[in-house]
């Protein structure tokens, strides 16, 4: 994938700050804790690959999630978290370990929260609300974060 692909390690470097409880100041948006696995995902122009900050692959794991990306035609890298929700929208994160290709119990998701590189623009430099203004990967979502 040209520059992106010799990004590999550096993708994974956006660390998320935990906090014991919840406050409000300026300059701090929060994010919803989604009970799954946090997942890079490399796309180019037809081809998609899905890994954990510490490089192991979910491409066959979460092929689904793959071949979704996989109809995105840009070259981009995005950091979110694939779960699986049950019929209620709710995370379940044993249904996400259990989870094959197969497997029809729970509808797997990749939330999207962050968009890192676009068509040859390492967008890590803007303010992360400056990249949610970035289309989805969803037209009919408008500007923001996505689910695939």
């Amino acid at each position: 994938m040209g520059r992106a692909a010799s990004q590999d390690e550096a993708w994974h470097n956006a660390v998320l700050q935990a906090e014991d409880r919840p406050f409000d100041r300026a300059g701090w948006i929060f994010e919803i804790k989604w009970d799954g696995y946090r997942v890079i995902a490399e796309m180019d122009k037809g081809y998609a690959r899905l890994y954990s900050r510490n490089g192991l692959s979910f491409t066959e794991r979460y092929h689904g999630v793959a071949t979704a990306l996989e109809k995105i035609r840009h070259q981009a890298v995005l950091d979110g978290e694939v779960v699986v929700l049950d019929d209620k929208g709710h995370p379940s994160f044993e249904a996400l370990q259990n989870y094959r290709s197969h497997r029809t119990a729970g509808h797997l998701v990749y939330e999207v929260f962050d968009i890192i590189y676009l068509d040859g623009h390492d967008l890590r430099g803007l303010p992360l609300l400056r990249r949610r203004e970035i289309p989805s990967a969803d037209p009919s979502r408008g500007p923001g974060p996505g689910v695939l």
